[in-house]
């Protein structure tokens, strides 16, 4: 996306106004969780929505698809108005918690906007993620705070086993003993066949 939004001049890294808007409603098109505007003297502005799921997937299909509604509300001057007045880079981001270029790419054929292929993408909680620890947020503040949300749900990207640990105890499958497992459940049952059946 970056170098979509450097290939039409626009500098994120420049001072810029921003504004923001949460779940801002639309008729026809619904209600998008988040409208982004950044714009700064001598540049091109940007307007972005950004819809954010976690746990679920993107509702409608067709001509009723959601990410095809809101990449379509980015181009009606008529519903946007002067956020559209000084014609902006419009892109959308759809946020999740898993893989969902699938998702991104029907909405794309829905679509009928000439750009669609170009201006929607796909993000993950696990690139906010190492975003946000790139940054090295300082402790208390809000940026901080969604990293220690993220990695509270478990949305760290698996880099792979440790090659070395101080306890190898501690990684050697003992929580399979049975103090863990019959304190509440005690279960009678004949073996029949071998590990993987008859």
């Amino acid at each position: 996306m970056l170098r979509e939004i450097e290939n039409e001049h626009m500098g994120l890294e420049s001072e810029c106004e921003f504004s923001v808007s949460f779940w801002p409603s639309y008729k026809d098109y619904g209600e998008p969780d988040l409208l982004l505007r950044f714009s700064g003297s001598g540049v091109r502005s940007l307007l972005l929505i950004v819809e954010v799921k976690l746990n679920s997937y993107k509702s409608g299909s067709g001509s009723n698809d959601q990410l095809r509604r809101y990449y379509d509300l980015l181009q009606d001057k008529a519903a946007l108005g002067s956020l559209l007045a000084d014609d902006p880079i419009t892109a959308l981001v759809y946020l999740t918690e898993r893989y969902s270029a699938d998702e991104l790419r029907d909405s794309v054929e829905c679509s009928k906007q000439v750009l669609a292929s170009r201006r929607m993408f796909s993000l993950q909680w696990q690139d906010v993620l190492e975003a946000a620890e790139e940054r090295g947020p300082f402790e208390g503040s809000l940026l901080w705070e969604v990293l220690q949300f993220l990695k509270g749900r478990g949305f760290e990207r698996f880099r792979g086993f440790p090659q070395s640990s101080a306890n190898f105890e501690m990684l050697s499958g003992h929580f399979y003993a049975s103090q863990y497992f019959q304190r509440y459940v005690k279960l009678k049952a004949i073996p029949n066949g071998g590990f993987y059946g008859n």
